[in-house]
C-alpha cells in the first residue's frame, strides 16, 4: 500500500507493528486496512469474516 513502509507481525505477542508515512496515508486509513486484513487496532476491530480465514498463527482474541 502506498505510504506503508513496513509491517511486522509478532506471533508471540500477537501484535502487528506498522511503519507508515503520514503524508501519504493517514492513521485512520492504515487502521481500516489492518481491519480489512484481519488485525484489530485501537478503536477498530478486525473484520470477523477475514479474521476467521486467517491462519491459526495469526488468530487472536482481544481483551475487552
Amino acid at each position: 500500500m502506498k505510504g506503508v513502509k513496513k509491517a511486522v507481525w509478532n506471533m508471540d505477542e500477537k501484535i502487528i507493528t506498522v511503519l507508515f508515512e503520514s503524508k501519504k496515508i493517514s492513521l485512520e486509513k492504515t487502521r481500516e486496512l489492518l481491519a480489512e486484513a484481519g488485525h484489530g487496532t485501537d478503536g477498530l476491530c478486525a473484520h470477523k469474516k477475514t479474521l476467521k480465514s486467517l491462519p491459526k498463527c495469526c488468530k487472536y482474541t482481544r481483551d475487552k
